[in-house]
């Protein structure tokens, strides 16, 4: 049997899996810090981290996690330049991660 990759689907046994999620646009800011608190605390999450491109910044800001401790901070020297596609691109990596409503949550 060939196993689907992480990004489709992960079963609830235990073992440590890496997500990551990629959204393209700009994200709510507020929103985004609502569903991080969430993720970290209904997931087993050991270690998160991401670029996202948050409406009304032109930097692109950096976040990170351990546990259910989070921050962010722009990044002083990486702007998204004009005409560049912006996204955000979250890693997730813990135990029991069900991509398909992390990704859903973030969206």
């Amino acid at each position: 049997d060939l196993m689907p990759s992480s990004s489709s689907f992960a079963p609830l046994d235990g073992a440590v899996r890496c997500v990551s999620v990629r959204v393209d646009g700009e994200l709510d800011l507020d929103a985004f810090n609502r569903w991080v608190l969430r993720t970290l605390k209904d997931f087993d999450v050991l270690r998160a981290k991401g670029v996202l491109a948050a409406a009304g910044y032109e930097e692109k800001l950096a976040f990170q996690a351990v546990h259910a401790a989070f921050d962010g901070t722009p990044s002083l020297i990486t702007r998204w330049k004009r005409g560049e596609r912006r996204y955000s691109e979250v890693i997730l990596i813990g135990c029991n991660l069900r991509p398909d409503l992390i990704e859903y949550g973030l969206k």
